[in-house]
C-alpha cells in the first residue's frame, strides 16, 4: 500500500520533470498513478488493522468507532475487538 502511494508520487515527478524540460506529451504510466491514489483513498482492512497492531493508532474509543463505521460487515458478524 505505502509502496503504491511512493511509486504513484515519483511517477507525477517524471512527468513534472519532463515538462521542466520542455517535454510536453504524457511520459507518466497512469495505471501506477491510479493505484496510489487507490490505495490512499479506500479502505484496506488488513493494512488498517495492522496500524492497531503495531501501535501505530492508538485504539481509543473514536477510532475503534471510525473501523467498526468503515468495516462495519466484518465486525458485525466476528469478535469486536480483534483488531486491538
Amino acid at each position: 500500500m505505502g509502496i503504491a502511494i511512493r511509486r504513484a508520487f515519483i511517477e507525477q515527478e517524471k512527468q513534472h520533470c519532463a515538462n521542466k524540460n520542455g517535454v510536453l506529451e504524457n511520459v507518466i504510466d497512469e495505471n501506477i498513478v491510479e493505484a496510489g491514489g487507490n490505495a490512499a483513498r479506500n479502505a484496506d482492512v488488513l493494512a488498517d488493522v495492522s496500524l492497531f497492531q503495531l501501535g501505530f493508532v492508538e485504539p481509543t474509543e473514536a477510532a475503534t468507532t471510525a473501523m467498526k463505521a468503515v468495516y462495519h460487515e466484518i465486525f458485525e458478524y466476528g469478535p469486536k475487538d480483534h483488531f486491538v
